[in-house]
């Protein structure tokens, strides 16, 4: 069984099982403990099996909590606001960036439900500043929109005269 070197030229260690059966290193007997790390060929019935740690060891200790910590005691401030008034608005203007606010006021209640107190807040200042910007984005358009309609309208106008 040949493996690719790495970068450094070294032979990979990693183990790779062989195409053929037959090439597979066959299980120990049964009083002999298998090494782990190895693939072993089990039969035609039992097909690839992979040792794990030796019997009596078991895995490490997960190195990180089981639970995600859970904030306790009484929020530092008051339940942010979901500003829906420019969500509306945003809607109204420029609905691209309203979604965006949209989603991100939806998630205010989740977040604060759930202890999560910065994250609501997080997604209340985005609600508003994604709102705001809509609002803006919308109203900008549509008064450069009205200006080009009557430079239009003008130009037209200055052609039917003659």
């Amino acid at each position: 069984m040949s493996t690719p070197p790495d970068q450094s030229g070294n032979a990979q260690q990693t183990p790779v099982p062989p195409i053929s059966p037959a090439a597979q290193p066959t299980a120990p007997t049964a009083d002999a403990a298998p090494q782990p790390g190895l693939y072993y060929y089990a039969g035609p019935q039992g097909g690839y099996t992979y040792a794990g740690p030796p019997p009596g060891a078991t895995y490490p200790p997960m190195p990180y909590p089981y639970t995600p910590a859970v904030a306790y005691g009484p929020p530092p401030f008051q339940r942010p606001d979901p500003h829906w008034g420019w969500v509306i608005g945003a809607f109204i203007c420029f609905w691209p960036l309203a979604i965006v606010a949209c989603i991100n006021a939806a998630n205010v209640d989740s977040s604060w439900s759930r202890g999560d107190w910065y994250g609501s807040r997080k997604a209340s200042d985005d609600a508003e500043k994604f709102g705001k910007i809509g609002v803006w984005v919308g109203i900008g358009v549509s008064v450069v929109t009205i200006i080009f309609m009557i430079i239009y309208f003008i130009i037209l106008f200055s052609f039917l005269r003659y």
